[in-house]
């Protein structure tokens, strides 16, 4: 988060954990809800656990930068000291007198639970989730507060031998391979604060764009008032933006270089054209299913934070030639109303597409959170993604709160050291285990422990 780490602020580590914000045992309580509104809870009822209880085991895990068999047998072996040590029970021996019965899922149990969701489901339970906890930072700050919308791809290599819809090939080098998985991730971003709300794989041969306009009216849908959208070159397509501008809501996005743009530049540059001009951009001839257009205003603007005003001067003083006048000029494509002052403007375009970059940095944060990221299903990668934007989110939260109480991290160590020191995350699966096994329940009694 560039924009946040912008100022100097004193380190300590007084600030308190939110522990209000991500309530452990809501969260559990909304995936068994949400569980029962899916076909996977058909197609898979557990006699032991709870579906939530699969999705602890992985959520700690990813939490405390340990493997999934790590985190299922400690969180096994801390409920079984708190039974012995407060109860006196034991568990039960089975047949072999080698295994014992379990209070937490196997690793093997939590790995096979995640393979059974389709990608669908994926989307509904774990977006559900993640935009559970969005709205309820987004009625920390108000309603009424308007928010900024950012959209991203980002790869990650892929090393197995199964290629499927979801792999593709790439022209950068990712360690030994030239094989990807794309994921499109959406957030949103007010107050110094950037908030993941989901996330999409991307298949070969199918449109980039299509989840964008269904995200906004996601977005919109749950209260979010979204301002205006940042996107990268990336997403340059005119069916995009008049989508977005038929759902009112403005973009923000640079230019490429066509030659309709270079005269633009060109005629300000020689003053003959005016710095904000309306634009018709449309597709090319025979473009299917049939051609679209958008009326839109273009914005000269200069590279290097200079505006294009004093690069043009400095052209007409001699102090640089055309051809480097014009490589330091550039273009912005926005849907936004030209403010009076067309030198303001200009001059805000700029500084709030920098904005843009706190998604950048964003999907290098959430592969700070546990830097194992390879799996052959993809499904169960997008399903973690999830659940790492839940936890992204949330040190944002924390960390925002720092700021404004004049405290200052600037590496997610910290964070993750307070987090793997409160014992909530034990204590919710503890209580869980309880509720499941009850001691005064004479039939629980005897499947779990020694009798």
């Amino acid at each position: 988060m560039i924009s946040l780490q912008s100022r100097a602020i004193l380190q300590s580590t007084d600030c308190s954990f939110p522990t209000d914000l991500l309530l452990l045992k809501e969260f559990k309580a909304l995936v068994d809800e949400q569980v029962k509104l899916l076909g996977v809870a058909d197609r898979f009822r557990p006699r032991l656990y709870a579906h939530s209880d699969f999705v602890m085991v992985k959520l700690y895990a990813i939490i405390r930068q340990i493997s999934v068999h790590v985190a299922a047998e400690g969180l096994n072996a801390y409920v079984t000291k708190y039974y012995a040590k407060n109860h006196n029970l034991t568990p039960k021996t089975f047949a072999d007198n080698k295994r014992k019965r379990r209070f937490i899922p196997h690793q093997t149990e939590v790995d096979k639970y995640f393979r059974r969701f389709s990608e669908k489901e994926v989307q509904d339970l774990f977006g559900n989730t993640l935009m559970a906890l969005c709205r309820k930072i987004a009625k920390f700050f108000g309603l009424s507060q308007k928010w900024r919308y950012l959209v991203d791809n980002t790869e990650y290599p892929y090393y197995g031998k199964t290629i499927t819809p979801y792999e593709q090939k790439t022209y950068k080098r990712h360690m030994g391979t030239k094989t990807v998985r794309l994921f499109q991730g959406h957030s949103v971003h007010c107050q110094n604060i950037t908030l993941f709300t989901d996330f999409y794989l991307l298949q070969k041969g199918k449109c980039r764009l299509l989840p964008i306009p269904n995200s906004t009216e996601w977005l919109m849908w749950n209260d979010f008032n979204v301002s205006y959208g940042l996107m990268d070159r990336e997403f340059y397509r005119v069916q995009l933006i008049k989508a977005l501008k038929d759902k009112k809501i403005p973009i923000i996005i640079p230019s490429k270089k066509y030659p309709k743009v270079k005269r633009v530049i060109k005629d300000y540059l020689l003053k003959k054209g005016p710095l904000v001009s309306q634009y018709l951009f449309q597709q090319k001839t025979g473009a299917k299913p049939w051609r679209t257009s958008v009326l839109i205003n273009i914005v000269v603007v200069g590279h290097d934070d200079q505006s294009a005003w004093k690069i043009r001067d400095q052209f007409w003083t001699g102090k640089i030639g055309y051809d480097k006048a014009l490589h330091q000029l550039s273009a912005f494509f926005t849907t936004l109303k030209p403010w009076k002052n067309e030198r303001s403007w200009a001059r805000w375009l700029t500084r709030t597409y920098k904005i843009r970059w706190n998604q950048e940095t964003g999907f290098s944060s959430l592969n700070k959170i546990h830097y194992q990221f390879r799996y052959r299903n993809p499904i169960v990668q997008l399903a973690e993604l999830y659940l790492r934007a839940l936890i992204h989110n949330g040190w944002q939260f924390y960390r925002n709160q720092g700021l404004k109480q004049g405290i200052h991290h600037q590496e997610l160590t910290l964070f993750w050291y307070r987090m793997s020191k409160i014992n909530e995350l034990e204590a919710v699966v503890l209580n869980s285990s309880i509720q499941n096994v009850n001691p005064l329940q004479e039939e629980k009694r005897r499947l779990y422990f020694e009798t």
